[in-house]
């Protein structure tokens, strides 16, 4: 599952309404990744653009005034100089910073959740009885409670879609952040850089513990033991052959970790490139070698050969993890020891333990077995007679080859008493 996380106005203006620095590139990368998804209203969308346009106003006067001091009259007519005096566009910045804004959510998939359902009455309720965020006389505690309720009215959707079990809210206003302080599923941050080292504790670094837990060979047994079996069910092909084959035997051979993704709190996804031996079993007509009669439409005699092959193989599984209870007072001491995006992995903070649950090979996922992957192969012949020498009109065969059997006419006769193929060996 996802981690659904909305962010007040006070976030974006923290970093300036800058939406390329360190901590809003990484949250777009998570969100481009599938780990989180960010969740803005009308409230916030609006009062993002008002208060661009009220920095960009209140800088581009002060420049602007400077610019105009008679103390750089002098250099204006002068070319080195004169284009570092020009006076800035007011319009043309802010509508490319509105631009910026209308970007970033687009880049991140953002989704609006909704504020026209919001139940007036009871913020009015609220407001009259003086319950948070109604506090310290605030004048944009309207606007504040409009967002909580939206907040509050879109986690139910996303609860009983089953699309996650909690929504994450990053705000400085601690009246907006005690708002959800009886709301266990409902989590508050102060800041951008504590929520992304939470989901960094809860995702990437879980998933070093993770590949760490399986590259100590804790569940190599497991993996042995029942992949094996997942591969005589799974999709095996072998190029060029369209007919039925058997799988005599499978070896598990080798593992690695290709891919870990967790997917929630309980449980990961891991991907396993893996690597195996398959024996198969398998007849095949050697048309080379068989005789077809047009006029009687039938084969009138057939060389099957039996092939026994043994191909080392490779090919992507699916294990998914129960990991245990984690030990969130720790990760929360952790996130909160630092304001700045965690770098080093922390092996102490996550010391988890992981249950497989089951391990498959995906329906897409086709085991290929061709010449590329053979490791052995053995071959028996065999022909079947099915011409009758009385009611036979065409080229009739008057004698078999010594070594193969096969019966010899004019057409595939060597010269020496064998057929054509043997008669260059004698």
């Amino acid at each position: 599952m996802a981690y659904y996380v909305f962010l007040d106005t006070n976030i974006y203006e923290e970093s300036n309404f800058s939406f390329e620095n360190g901590k809003f590139t990484k949250l777009k990368d998570m969100t481009k990744t599938g780990k989180v998804v960010l969740l803005y209203n009308e409230v916030i969308y609006r009062e993002v653009k008002q208060h661009i346009e009220s920095y960009i106003k209140e800088a581009v006067g002060e420049y602007n005034a400077a610019v105009k001091n008679k103390g750089f009259a002098p250099f204006r007519n002068v070319k080195e100089w004169g284009g570092h005096l020009d006076l800035l566009n007011e319009q043309k910045l802010i509508g490319q910073q509105w631009k910026a804004w209308d970007d970033y959510l687009k880049s991140c998939c953002a989704i609006k959740i909704p504020t026209k359902s919001v139940n007036v009455d009871a913020i009015l309720d609220n407001y009259f009885k003086r319950l948070l965020p109604f506090e310290n006389k605030k004048p944009n505690e309207f606007k504040d409670a409009i967002t909580i309720e939206s907040i509050r009215d879109y986690f139910e959707i996303i609860k009983e879609n089953e699309l996650a079990e909690k929504l994450f809210v990053v705000a400085v206003d601690k009246g907006v952040r005690k708002s959800f302080r009886n709301e266990k599923s409902i989590v508050p941050f102060d800041n951008l850089n504590k929520f992304i080292n939470y989901i960094i504790l809860h995702t990437e670094y879980l998933a070093v513990a993770i590949n760490k837990e399986i590259e100590s060979g804790a569940f190599d047994d497991f993996i042995q033991k029942h992949i094996v079996d997942q591969i005589y069910s799974a999709n095996c092909n072998i190029e060029d052959f369209y007919d039925v084959f058997d799988i005599d035997d499978v070896e598990y051979v080798n593992h690695e970790v290709g891919y870990i993704d967790v997917t929630d709190e309980g449980t990961a996804e891991v991907t396993l490139e893996m690597s195996a031996k398959i024996c198969v079993e398998y007849t095949e007509r050697d048309e080379d070698n068989s005789f077809y009669d047009d006029d009687e439409d039938r084969y009138l005699w057939e060389e099957f050969v039996e092939y026994k092959e043994c191909h080392g193989v490779s090919f992507e599984a699916t294990m998914t993890l129960n990991i245990g209870e984690l030990d969130e007072k720790a990760i929360k001491e952790k996130v909160n020891e630092f304001n700045e995006l965690l770098e080093e992995f922390d092996e102490s903070i996550l010391n988890i333990t992981v249950e497989p649950e089951t391990i498959f090979i995906p329906k897409e996922t086709v085991i290929l077995m061709n010449d590329w992957t053979l490791l052995k192969r053995d071959e028996t012949r065999n022909t079947v007679d099915d011409w009758d020498e009385e009611e036979y009109t065409g080229d009739k065969p008057y004698t078999t080859c010594p070594d193969c059997g096969r019966p010899i006419s004019f057409e595939n006769d060597g010269g020496n008493g064998f057929c054509i193929d043997c008669a260059p060996e004698h």
